[in-house]
């Protein structure tokens, strides 16, 4: 009799285990995720490629920016919604700028992401990355992004991967 009950608990031991490495399974499937493989292989940075209609749009992924920026000679390619004031803050070269902050909507595989972006002339910080790799660069995607989408960066897979 003891061994009868001591096998049952076993059997649902590790049928709990198996169920729940199912839910785990079945969870991590549905992650949408996101490809930085081939830009980090090119130039070592983490760059997503999103579309707006037929055009492409390339940005970095900086976890250390707390604000998007989208850079001022690509707006005109662009649909977007423009926010009411300005928006205060540093660029790459460290001097304060006065931004216009624009709301955009882009498309990764089929599915829509919207941020708020400031707008920046960043053409000497892009145009030297275009020279040293080739990649054109339109913007910057921030932390903001990545907690609004629950996005993670996985340097060993080299994704970004949604944790809903």
């Amino acid at each position: 009799m003891v061994l009868e009950v001591i096998s049952i608990m076993l059997a649902v031991i590790i049928l709990s285990i198996i169920i729940n490495g199912i839910e785990d399974y079945c969870k991590q499937s549905k992650r949408i995720s996101i490809s930085f493989k081939e830009t980090m292989d090119l130039t070592g940075l983490p760059i997503i490629t999103f579309k707006q209609g037929e055009n492409k749009f390339n940005f970095v992924l900086d976890t250390g920016a707390v604000s998007s920026i989208i850079d001022s000679r690509v707006l005109d390619k662009l649909q977007y919604t423009e926010i009411e004031g300005k928006s205060i803050g540093y660029g790459v070269d460290g001097v304060e700028h006065r931004m216009d902050r624009v709301g955009i909507v882009l498309t990764y595989k089929d599915k829509d992401y919207s941020d708020v972006f400031r707008v920046l002339n960043m053409s000497a910080s892009f145009d030297a990355l275009k020279r040293d790799s080739g990649v054109t660069v339109h913007g910057l995607l921030s932390s903001s992004f990545f907690e609004r989408y629950k996005y993670v960066l996985n340097y060993n897979e080299l994704v970004a991967y949604s944790m809903v």
